[in-house]
C-alpha cells in the first residue's frame, strides 16, 4: 500500500508541475488517474479554454486560429513526449479510424495516439520529441469525403 501511495503522490507532483488537467498511468493491471478542474482566477491566458468546461467532451480540441475548419484534430490524450512512427505520418496521408499516428511517452510509458477519424491528413503539428499538453492537437485530418 504504500508504494501505491508514493506512486500517487509522485504523479500528482507531475500534474501540479504541468498545466495538464489530466494524468493517467497504466501499469500492468493497474491504472491511475488523476484529474483537477483549474479555477478561472488560477487559469494562465495560455490555459484557457475555448469555451466553458475546458475541451469539448469527444476529446477534440477546437481548430487553432487559421486551420482549416472541417479538419479533424488528433489530438494528446496526456502529458508527455511526442514520438513519430518508425514511418512518420505525412501531410496527404490517408489515415483509417483507429489507426496508430504516433505515440507519447509519458513516465517512461508510451501510449498510442490513434486517429478517431478517416481521413487525408492535412496538417502535422509537433515534431518528433516535442513535449505535448493533454488536449494539444497533434495532426489535422479531413474527412476523406471531403476530397
Amino acid at each position: 500500500m504504500e508504494d501505491l501511495i508514493r506512486e500517487v503522490e509522485a504523479i500528482a507532483s507531475l500534474l501540479a508541475g504541468s498545466t495538464a488537467r489530466e494524468v493517467s498511468v497504466r501499469a500492468g493491471d493497474r491504472r491511475i488517474l488523476l484529474r483537477r478542474e483549474p479555477s478561472a482566477a488560477g487559469r494562465h491566458a495560455s490555459e484557457a479554454p475555448a469555451s466553458a468546461g475546458g475541451p469539448p467532451a469527444d476529446g477534440q480540441a477546437p481548430a487553432p486560429a487559421g486551420a482549416e475548419p472541417e479538419a479533424e484534430q488528433v489530438t494528446a490524450s496526456l502529458v508527455g513526449v511526442f514520438h513519430h512512427l518508425e514511418r512518420p505520418v505525412a501531410v496527404g496521408d490517408l489515415v483509417s479510424v483507429g489507426q496508430v499516428v504516433g505515440g507519447v511517452e509519458s513516465m517512461k510509458l508510451m501510449s498510442e495516439v490513434r486517429s478517431e477519424t478517416t481521413g487525408v491528413v492535412r496538417d502535422v503539428l509537433v515534431e518528433d520529441g516535442a513535449s505535448v499538453e493533454y488536449g494539444q492537437p497533434l495532426f489535422a485530418i479531413a474527412a476523406a469525403d471531403e476530397d
